[in-house]
């Protein structure tokens, strides 16, 4: 087979300017230390973000160690393409956990191109669209169905997949956005011009803001240039040609015409082919060179990185597949119809005018025949021509509806059969973590199915893909019931809650203060007369509250007590009785960043992520007025605890949660010489089919913990984007997983808690639910 070289270039506009370089693309060849199966994949990766957004530098080093990370990784093409997207996933995601309510989310859109020999690999997640500039034909590659969440919004990313065969002289564009300016026209003209011109075109078609990548093949030894082009303006280009002057530029295309058989490929993608007439034989001149440099000459530093286990065996068809789905629509299939209906629907026009005139008369002589004497000349003319134009209109509107209903039939009859394949493989397979896949697969494509039409057929196939998988996952469905009377203030945003059998105190970031529940029946009843929130109380500002804790049986009856981020203490109360202020003695280096408190064992423990440390206060009196001095929880054996969002103490052991998902944990001696002894990371006993110890649960990402005190200590783990409550036994043992049932309106859980009755609340902002634990 003969050599490709590559040459990429950007398309880049931001505020209607054209940028010559864009921070986002990396391309890269096979490091010396790849992984044998990695060995000859040439990288192209396209980053960017929606939100606040990393510095060139940090981008730059990001893309470099996303590099690595795909280099070492085994197992097929596509296995190594999503590892390395979930890797980006899981840090956008825990960076939008840390900062939750501090600064908008982040979302990011990556394009992970991998070519190899004759075969170009595409794995996106996030919007993207990719077209194929063929002899003959131009491919769209885009499902507007899959849910194309941006990197950072869910714990999974979704991950679309394409594959086709390539030749010299074949040209690609890959872009997060699709310009309106962009029709049949700019791609059939792009396809004859150099690549730099190319280059223009889609610019000059592209609005005020584009990123995109045009990446063309041409017969060489196998080279991935990166080219810099030189500045240019943004007129519209006189294009030269690639071929010779003697061929005209080809029409628009205008239908469906496959010409290269493709590859066998892992996901099926939407394909809109359309052939110009016939090029002519003679092999068009090699286009324009511009100054370019070789990705090895800037190939990344290897890194060895942590990875996933590799995945040798995949879901892929077998055989020879079609280049993909069509979409239900688009907007470049749109123009492309548009343009091609244009001579046939004013043809169509005329004739319905022509009609209209015709049906006008003879309506009026049929008029003329049933009504009596002159009773046809009270008939406006306008109201008969509308008659006339009305019907025929009417008719063509039916009719549209009809053929649409066919249209959305057939997709419902593909993908409900497409999943009823799936499901009949996951029945058959052996392998666990493959049946589960699979599951998956049937549960996306079952979706599908029912977005174009909504069946009792397509319901039952979702419910038994849904059923195995909570099967699996070891989940219990909750039945969800509104938890508090009336509504709460769209206002309200709860991070923290705290619950006994008969009282909920939540923490409202946004009032920053803590609202009461009472129980009042089957119920909880807003209490007005509670007070607890920031405020200056006597010397004391209390302001910017981060936790809560309750407080065991005490002479004063303060319920709980509030920390804020200056080290000051709310005790509240309830009947009306004022929230009483103190400042903590603060430690010796004073406060960084305490972020967490909890009060076990009669004492005060206070989580400082900044200083890399925990405190813990012993009550001065019976009402647990914590005045005399911290004691260091640590001394010479002290673990990291940067990136910590939350902890949790059970008699002698301290649990720490990172926003990774790990879990230090701390067995305090009392001893001087080695008070604490500490695993980090502790391992997850994860109990489900096919699952084994780890530093983390590879499908959740934890945020808050919760210890629940005796005849059943336990912990429960928050996992707000899955919407998930994760019961551990205090040795981390998994023991089951809480979900709500289908059908609970979209958004992130926010704050839960467990009562000493097995009452589990969970709070969407300023929704409030609650359920019965088993």
């Amino acid at each position: 087979m003969a050599e490709t070289d590559l040459k990429i270039i950007p398309l880049a506009r931001k505020m209607g300017r054209k940028l010559d370089t864009l921070p986002g693309l990396h391309v890269a060849e096979p490091p010396r230390r790849a992984s044998r199966s990695r060995r000859a994949d040439k990288l192209i990766l396209l980053l960017s973000f929606d939100g606040p957004s990393f510095s060139d530098e940090r981008l730059a080093d990001l893309l470099t160690r996303l590099e690595g990370i795909y280099y070492q990784k085994t197992g097929s093409t596509t296995s190594a393409m999503r590892e390395l997207i979930e890797e980006l996933n899981n840090l956008i995601f825990n960076l939008n956990l840390k900062y939750a309510g501090e600064r908008p989310q982040v979302s990011g859109t990556i394009g992970v191109i991998v070519v190899r020999g004759d075969l170009f690999f595409l794995a996106q997640s996030g919007p993207g669209h990719l077209f194929a500039l063929l002899p003959g034909k131009v491919d769209y590659l885009h499902d507007d169905h899959l849910n194309m969440r941006g990197l950072g919004t869910s714990r999974t990313a979704t991950v679309y997949y394409a594959q086709l065969q390539f030749a010299p002289g074949d040209r690609f564009i890959f872009s997060t956005t699709l310009p309106d300016g962009w029709d049949a026209n700019t791609f059939t003209a792009a396809y004859d011009a150099t690549l730099e011109n190319a280059q223009r075109l889609f610019l000059a078609d592209a609005g005020d803001n584009l990123v995109g990548v045009i990446i063309d093949a041409e017969a060489g030894t196998g080279k991935l240039n990166l080219l810099q082009p030189p500045a240019m303006p943004l007129a519209q280009p006189q294009i030269p040609s690639r071929q010779a002057d003697a061929h005209p530029i080809p029409s628009p295309p205008t239908t469906l015409a496959p010409e290269r058989k493709p590859a066998a490929i892992e996901q099926t993608p939407p394909v809109v082919s359309a052939p110009p007439p016939a090029a002519p034989e003679q092999k068009p001149p090699p286009r324009k060179r511009v100054e370019s440099r070789s990705a090895g000459e800037n190939r990344a530093v290897f890194q060895t990185e942590p990875s996933l286990a590799p995945t040798e065996t995949s879901w892929e068809p077998e055989g020879p597949q079609p280049r993909g789905r069509r979409g239900r629509s688009s907007s470049l299939q749109a123009r492309q119809a548009a343009a091609s209906l244009a001579p046939a629907l004013l043809k169509g026009l005329t004739r319905l005018q022509n009609f209209g005139r015709s049906a006008l008369l003879s309506l009026k002589k049929i008029l003329q025949r049933i009504m009596p004497g002159d009773e046809l000349g009270k008939i406006p003319t306008s109201t008969m021509a509308f008659i006339a134009v009305a019907v025929p209109l009417l008719l063509v509107t039916i009719a549209a509806l009809v053929y649409a209903q066919i249209g959305r039939n057939k997709q419902y009859e593909h993908y409900l059969s497409q999943a009823e394949i799936i499901t009949q493989a996951a029945l058959a397979e052996d392998d666990i973590s493959l049946q589960r896949e699979a599951w998956q697969q049937a549960v996306t494509l079952a979706d599908t199915a029912l977005s174009y039409l909504a069946t009792s057929e397509a319901e039952a196939l979702r419910q038994q893909a849904m059923d195995a998988l909570d099967n699996i996952d070891q989940v219990e469905r909750l039945t969800l019931e509104d938890a508090i009377s009336g509504t709460l203030s769209n206002s309200i945003k709860i991070r923290k809650m705290a619950a006994t059998s008969r009282e909920l105190y939540m923490l409202d970031i946004n009032s920053d203060s803590v609202i009461h529940a009472r129980l009042t029946g089957s119920r909880f009843e807003m209490d007005s007369d509670f007070h607890c929130g920031a405020g200056k109380y006597g010397s004391i500002i209390v302001s910017d509250l981060i936790d809560i804790a309750l407080l065991p049986d005490n002479p004063d009856k303060a319920a709980l007590v509030a920390m804020d981020r200056g080290g000051n203490l709310l005790y509240c109360y309830q009947d009306d009785k004022p929230p009483v202020a103190i400042t903590l003695t603060p430690p010796d280096s004073y406060w960084g960043k305490p972020i967490a408190i909890t009060v076990e064992n009669d004492k005060l423990y206070v989580l400082d992520e900044q200083l890399n440390m925990v405190w813990f206060y012993n009550p001065s009196d019976p009402s647990y007025q914590f005045r005399d001095a911290p004691y260091f929880y640590f001394t010479d054996e002290v673990p990291n605890m940067q990136e910590t969002v939350d902890f949790a103490v059970d008699q002698d052991k301290l649990y720490l949660l990172y926003v990774d998902g790990r879990t230090t944990t701390c067995t305090y001696t009392g001893l001087e010489e080695a008070p604490a002894t500490c695993t980090s990371p502790a391992l997850y006993e994860d109990t489900r089919p096919g699952r084994t110890p780890a530093e983390t649960i590879s499908d959740a990402v934890f945020y808050q913990i919760q210890h629940t005190q005796p005849p059943e200590p336990s912990l429960y783990y928050l996992d707000p984007i899955n919407r998930a409550v994760y019961h551990f036994s205090v040795k981390l043992k998994l023991i089951k997983q809480f979900r709500p049932e289908e059908g609970l309106e979209e958004g992130y859980i926010t704050a839960f808690a467990v009562s000493p009755t097995k009452t589990i609340f969970l709070a969407m902002e300023n929704k409030v639910y609650l359920s019965h634990l088993p």
